[in-house]
């Protein structure tokens, strides 16, 4: 799925095809080579980072004629300095990180590079590890919808609490899982998707 995303996002840029296969094929292979820098501490692992530039030895706005395909490893402990605890966050309803139209759904440099700046300032001001963007449905910044985090897909858990007048069988989910949808503004993350395909074989929760 990370590949077939890459793919994706190549293509919106005009960047070089590949085989998602033998990508794999080359992934494993580095592996095996560098087996040796496999983290072995609990809460550790190993970062695999494909990634696609434009090699052309040409400067200009146009379809690339080479296209460079790498990959690097590196051997990394949790994202956040307070480990697998709850991080804070910050919700900014003044800065959008992708539009309807544009490329949120793609994973390019694009999407990633105007959010250093308002998480820098979210961390100096009010000391929050990340900063959920809203998506602005008109001049009132209190209708704006959820989007999504700088580094992660949103997922709200809710706990239902029925009426038992309310006419709902025995049985219904008792908890709701929430997530903004793929409306191409939102980058569909491998393990948005890991989550929800798990909890949708869950009878006792409900995936909106």
């Amino acid at each position: 799925m990370n590949f077939a995303r890459l793919r994706r996002s190549a293509a919106r840029i005009q960047l070089a095809d590949f085989d998602t296969q033998e990508l794999e094929e080359c992934v494993k292979a580095l592996l095996r080579l560098d087996r040796a820098w496999l983290p072995e501490r609990a809460g550790h692992c190993m970062y695999i980072r494909p990634f696609m530039f434009s090699s052309d030895r040409a400067l200009g706005v146009s379809p690339s004629k080479a296209t460079t395909l790498s990959v690097i490893l590196s051997p990394v402990g949790p994202y956040f300095k307070s480990g697998v605890d709850a991080v804070r966050l910050f919700l900014d309803t003044s800065n959008v990180r992708a539009w309807p139209g544009g490329v949120g759904q793609f994973k390019i440099g694009g999407n990633y590079a105007p959010t250093v700046t308002p998480q820098s300032a979210a961390k100096q001001r009010h000391d929050c590890s990340q900063v959920v963007y809203a998506l602005p449905q008109g001049p009132d910044p209190n209708d704006a919808l959820i989007s999504e985090c700088g580094a992660m897909n949103m997922v709200f858990v809710f706990r239902r609490f029925i009426a038992s007048h309310a006419g709902v069988q025995a049985g219904s989910p008792g908890i709701e899982v929430v997530t903004p949808p793929l409306d191409g503004t939102i980058l569909p993350g491998v393990t948005r998707d890991s989550i929800l395909q798990l909890l949708k074989g869950r009878p006792d929760v409900l995936v909106s």
